[in-house]
């Protein structure tokens, strides 16, 4: 009888470990808590498949950093003896095609929160439900699953901090163990990363380089190192922009080199890491806003900002890019930007706030050039931190708020060691005088009211 019962059981796990699956990457370009990657490792063999949309092709910075991590996650997942496919195909046409070519059983992937990628995922799911194709849609971008941390009365947070406070009753899921041994399953090649043409005809992505290591493994030892040398001092350091003491892992983050929910345990693991953790919850809150308002970053959340009188002076727009507003830490932070893809956040807060306030333009055309020039662009991020800035946010910085652009400098780069850095021209003319700028704005904001 023993012996029965044990055969059976060995029969099972057998047919359990016969699935074949289709994994769907999606923002989670990564081995590290994957999980639609390890049930589909648990349960047999796997085939990976990325697929790049249109949308995608609009994040131009980004998609160098994309680029860079499919190289490294198909060269790994090759190590594994699975093969990673790569297309430019509507998944709600390849995906099933690819269920039928190769006999998959299910198709596994973790869900993504942009916007136009959740409609994406819609569409496959009502496209496999039609071949009665099985599959799920897994948790693997936030710390606590979407639907939890709401109110008592179930209504989604719209102020971070009682949503942080909410959190902290909560515990965060540990990260999920990966599979040790890996089945794949032989496949012939889509396309070739080359083939996908992500790189834009901009020149400034040839210099991301020198400053940037895409992928998983470099994701992983920048975050250590941060978290052995500078997560103690980070409340004390964090804004001073030519302190180098932030992690910098906001692009690993965007595309899933790293998961958050192992940043989140390593960085509890060291001393002082609470205003850290605090970073991570507060991406969190912007995803659930971003669930909750699909056009925050285009739509004013405060619908008396739809009466403001914006500007329209590309001229000026086109000085703020380029950094040459005669401000220098505004200027230093947008040739940041132009060289590495990246700017400091205190910084980012500055130039944004001078835009907005200082010119007058309209929020939305920064969020739209972020959008292009970020190598950590994220929908989310992008869409709450210039309605927070523009106080057209339900969660805002009040519009009379105003940062002083020589006064921010004097306080966070007193030596001025960030804007020798980024050769910010302090010889310009400043385009505005910070005196009026701040009258003229203060007074739209009056007449909306």
């Amino acid at each position: 009888m023993a012996r029965y019962v044990k055969k059976t059981i060995h029969l099972k796990k057998a047919l359990l470990m016969s699935k074949r699956s289709l994994v769907w990457f999606r923002r989670d370009l990564r081995l590290h808590d994957h999980p639609a990657l390890a049930q589909a490792g648990h349960d047999g063999r796997v085939l990976a498949l990325f697929t790049v949309s249109p949308e995608m092709r609009k994040l131009e910075a980004s998609c160098w950093w994309l680029e860079e991590s499919l190289r490294e996650l198909k060269s790994t997942l090759h190590d594994k003896g699975i093969t990673l496919l790569v297309t430019d195909v509507d998944p709600t046409t390849c995906i099933p095609k690819l269920v039928e070519d190769y006999s998959c059983d299910q198709v596994l992937w973790n869900d993504s929160y942009a916007t136009d990628e959740r409609k994406v995922e819609l569409a496959v799911k009502k496209s496999l439900d039609t071949k009665s194709i099985s599959y799920q849609a897994l948790d693997g971008d936030l710390l606590f699953p979407h639907h939890e941390l709401t109110k008592e009365n179930g209504d989604p947070y719209s102020i971070f901090t009682p949503f942080y406070k909410r959190s902290q009753q909560e515990t965060v899921k540990r990260p999920i163990a990966m599979p040790e041994e890996w089945q794949g399953i032989r496949t012939e090649a889509l396309l070739t990363i080359e083939e996908l043409e992500l790189l834009p005809d901009h020149p400034w992505t040839k210099k991301f380089a020198s400053h940037w290591s895409p992928g998983e493994k470099a994701g992983i030892a920048k975050f250590q190192q941060f978290a052995k040398s500078d997560i103690e001092a980070y409340k004390k350091m964090r804004d001073f922009p030519d302190a180098q003491a932030t992690s910098e892992i906001s692009p690993y983050l965007t595309w899933g080199n790293l998961s958050v929910r192992a940043v989140y345990y390593a960085a509890k693991r060291e001393k002082n890491a609470e205003p850290y953790l605090r970073q991570l919850v507060w991406r969190e809150f912007a995803k659930r806003q971003l669930m909750q308002h699909p056009t925050l970053e285009t739509k004013a959340l405060r619908s008396e900002f739809e009466k403001f009188s914006w500007r329209d002076s590309q001229a000026d727009f086109e000085k703020w890019k380029r950094g040459e507003t005669g401000y220098p830490l505004v200027d230093a932070g947008m040739k940041q930007l132009w060289e590495t893809g990246w700017m400091h956040n205190r910084v980012r807060m500055v130039a944004a706030s001078f835009l907005t306030k200082h010119l007058l333009l309209p929020w939305q055309w920064g969020a739209e050039w972020f959008k292009e020039t970020l190598v950590d662009y994220d929908e989310a991020n992008n869409g709450m931190g210039w309605q927070w800035v523009a106080g057209t946010g339900i969660d805002a910085a009040p519009y009379f708020r105003i940062f002083n652009p020589t006064t921010q400098l004097e306080k966070f780069d007193k030596h001025e060691e960030y804007v020798h850095h980024w050769k910010a021209n302090q010889d310009l003319e400043p385009i505005v005088d910070h005196k009026e700028a701040r009258e003229r704005a203060l007074k739209a904001n009056k007449a909306i009211k």
